[in-house]
Formats: C-alpha cells, structure tokens, sequence
C-alpha cells in the first residue's frame, strides 16, 4: 500500500513534466557539443605548436652539431686563393643547411677583405625547412 502512494506521488508529478525529458536531452546535446568543439580546436592549436617547435628543435640541433663540427675541422686560412670550404654534415632531407665563412679583425670583429685571414673566422649557419629559414647560428672559428 506505502509503495503504492509513492508510486502515485512520482506519477503526479511526471503528468505535469511532460515534454521537458526533450528539452533536457536538447540541451545536454548543445553543451557537450560546445565542449567537444573547444577541445579538438584546442588539440588542434596544441598539434600544431607541437609540430613548430619540434622543427625549431631539429634545426637548431643540427646547426649546432655543424658548429661544433667545424670547431673541431683544421683551420682552413682564407689568406690562401685555393682554400677549401669546410665539410657539411648530413641533415634530415627537408632541411638544408647553409654554412658561410668570413675571417674577421680580432680587434674590430669587422669582416677583412679577400684573401686575408688574421687567425679568426666568423661561421654563420643558416637552417631551411622546405625552403623556408627556420633558424641562424652564428659562432666563431679560431686558428689554434
């Protein structure tokens, strides 16, 4: 009988609720689309970033590892008409890798001119991802 009366009582109150079971699922639908929308633009945002700095990354990495390389080649004196250039090392295949060589005055830091080496040499590398320059590095070559 007790079960009854409650059963009753939740019938009365479902009699004048009618229609809002589709309003709630309308409107639960609106806002879990609204937050999917927000999350995948996010992860979007969030992929891209991810694939920018990891090309920066590569770049600069590589740029240094050519550095350091050179850092470690022998001296190559400009002063020589038939001096050589110094050795690339090998990068991923959508990069490039521009090396550039010019001895410098140890007292001014001022390019010299042709065929003039005073023992100092300023490397500048520059980093291009599918033909677009990502990074530069700048360093200096000492004769030892």
């Amino acid at each position: 009988m007790l079960l009854l009366k409650i059963a009753n009582k939740f019938r009365f109150i479902n009699k004048y609720e009618s229609g809002l079971m589709l309003l709630e699922t309308v409107l639960a639908t609106a806002i879990i689309g609204v937050v999917a929308v927000s999350l995948l633009g996010g992860m979007s945002i969030a992929a891209k970033s991810d694939f920018i700095i990891t090309r920066l990354s590569d770049a600069e990495a590589s740029a240094r590892s050519q550095i350091e390389h050179i850092k470690n080649s022998s001296y190559i004196d400009y002063s020589d008409p038939d001096h050589g250039v110094y050795e690339l090392i090998t990068v991923e295949a959508e990069y490039t890798m521009e090396v550039s060589c010019s001895p410098v005055s140890p007292i001014t830091c001022q390019p010299l001119g042709p065929n003039e080496d005073a023992g100092i040499q300023l490397i500048t590398i520059v980093v291009r991802h599918n033909g677009e320059q990502v990074t530069t590095l700048k360093g200096y070559k000492v004769r030892r």
